[in-house]
């Protein structure tokens, strides 16, 4: 698969990990080497255990009944075994006690190719605009 296409689905696959909070997507998505780290509003995560256990699984699975993460304005850097993405998001849920959250932002995301010649994510950084 052309490196762009296979980018371009796993920022979708990323997108669906965040939308399902599916622990096996984010275990899929995500390198589980050292250096693995994600920055956001709610703090930084340092290995994709984290990633998956305290941010996804917690931070949007716990606080959020109903979520819907979009991109918008993919722009994609290839620069041979690393790769970086950035694009425009944006995040409507319901929290737990029914309260809707609308936010956009912006969002860098590294990814690295794997031993067998995936890409893998190994940091993502995101704001809020």
């Amino acid at each position: 698969m052309d490196d762009r296409k296979a980018i371009e689905e796993l920022v979708g696959r990323y997108v669906d990990s965040i939308n399902t909070c599916d622990p096996d997507i984010v275990d899929a998505i995500w390198s589980h080497g050292e250096g693995v780290s994600f920055v956001a509003p709610a703090g930084r995560f340092v290995s994709c255990e984290s990633i998956r256990d305290d941010l996804v699984m917690g931070v949007f699975a716990r606080n959020f009944q109903a979520r819907s993460l979009r991109k918008e304005g993919l722009d994609i850097h290839l620069a041979g075994n690393m790769a970086w993405a950035e694009f425009t998001w944006s995040f409507d849920a319901v929290t737990r006690d029914g309260k809707e959250v609308r936010n956009r932002g912006l969002e860098t995301q590294i990814m690295q190719k794997d031993g067998q010649g995936a890409w893998k994510l190994v940091h993502i950084h995101y704001s809020r605009i």
